[in-house]
């Protein structure tokens, strides 16, 4: 099921995701002069850290310092996964290396109170 341009591969992978029957394989070519090339549509897996705040939820990227908020949990979450695509979609590369921190490790740290 061959697709012209990397846009149009994109849509129709979301597609099938959103229907519930996704590929089970994708294959993209990796050097199309001046389009999108498959290592433009990988996907990455970033940290979402989701804090209770008042009455909603707030959502942040750590490694790229983008947060969000929503009304629930999944909302707070679904709302920052729409900005880091909108961040990559319209970032030149160059902001993207400035401001993505490859490596961010969340722990729980015990101390002693009082």
């Amino acid at each position: 099921m061959g697709r012209e341009t990397g846009s149009e591969a994109v849509e129709l992978y979301r597609s099938a995701m959103a229907s519930g029957r996704p590929f089970d394989l994708v294959v993209t070519d990796l050097t199309i002069p001046g389009g999108m090339e498959g290592v433009d549509i990988m996907q990455k897996q970033l940290t979402a850290i989701i804090e209770r705040e008042r009455d909603g939820y707030v959502s942040l990227c750590p490694e790229l310092d983008i947060a969000s908020q929503g009304d629930t949990i999944e909302e707070a979450r679904e709302n920052l996964r729409e900005a880091l695509e909108l961040f990559f979609a319209t970032a030149s590369p160059e902001e993207i290396q400035a401001r993505l921190h490859e490596e961010v490790y969340v722990t729980r740290v015990e101390i002693a109170v009082g």
